[in-house]
């Protein structure tokens, strides 16, 4: 069995809180945030729209990801189609704006805000392959999705030609990259100051792990492992989320990428 120290487990602990993830079982879909003096930090995407203190009007246009996209008032009617999208849209908007959330979102030990999901009408199929017909028949005013895999890409598709505003997200992979989908989720569900808010708190939390890990000693090796699909499976670094950073972040080594190349990402048997 791979242990964590205590004084690892509590920095990697106080990393995922501060992320709006669960406690290294991460949820997805990203090193210091832009600013910071940390090497790990990530730039912000080019194209990416600026990050507004004020509260938003609407219409608003967002440029994200190489897309543009304009929102006629504030969504009201929210369908979050990825885990860790609908975790901070919950965060932001509140459930009583999100009117469908992955299934797995309940789950604590994958969501953040798996108390709020209750209060949500429609709990979508767990997997990566959502129905655009269940999606346009929920009527939403706005879909947000992560592109992480090719189920949610053609979804993606579909949706654009039958005229659903959406926003996609790429990259969950550093703090960085987290700080900045916040924000482009603020502006675009109308509570900026409450996304800088948020990314405040993340910086923060981020602080704080730097002086626990001042108190640590040797670098724990750590088996990661995640049942998001409600099949459990090692996760590697090639998986492009936030899991590992994490763990290399409270300063442990991700054994499956040191022990176990060819069962990355691979299930657990």
């Amino acid at each position: 069995m791979f242990r964590l120290s205590k004084s690892a487990l509590a920095a990697c602990m106080i990393l995922a809180a501060s992320l709006g993830l669960a406690a290294c079982g991460g949820s997805g879909d990203d090193s210091s945030l832009p600013g910071e003096s940390s090497p790990t930090a990530a730039a912000p995407s080019p194209g990416a729209s600026p990050s507004p203190t004020t509260a938003a009007a609407f219409p608003v246009t967002i440029r994200h990801e190489g897309r543009s996209v304009t929102i006629a008032a504030e969504p009201r009617r929210i369908v979050a189609l990825s885990n860790d999208v609908a975790d901070i849209a919950l965060r932001l908007a509140g459930p009583e704006r999100v009117v469908a959330v992955p299934a797995s979102n309940a789950t604590p030990s994958l969501a953040a805000s798996a108390s709020l999901v209750g209060a949500v009408a429609t709990k979508l199929p767990p997997g990566t392959n959502p129905e655009p017909e269940q999606i346009v028949a929920l009527r939403p005013d706005l879909v947000l999705i992560t592109t992480r895999h090719g189920g949610e890409q053609d979804a993606a598709k579909l949706l654009e030609q039958v005229g659903v505003p959406m926003l996609m997200f790429a990259h969950w992979g550093s703090p960085g990259e987290i700080a900045e989908n916040v924000r482009v989720l603020g502006q675009a569900l109308g509570v900026p100051e409450k996304a800088e808010q948020l990314v405040r708190e993340m910086e923060e939390g981020m602080a704080r792990v730097e002086k626990a890990l001042a108190k640590a000693s040797g670098r724990p090796r750590v088996l990661a492992m995640s049942d998001q699909a409600q099949r459990p499976f090692v996760i590697g670094k090639s998986g492009g989320g936030i899991t590992a950073p994490l763990i290399e972040m409270a300063g442990g080594d991700v054994v499956a990428d040191q022990e176990a190349p060819r069962r990355q990402n691979a299930s657990w048997r």
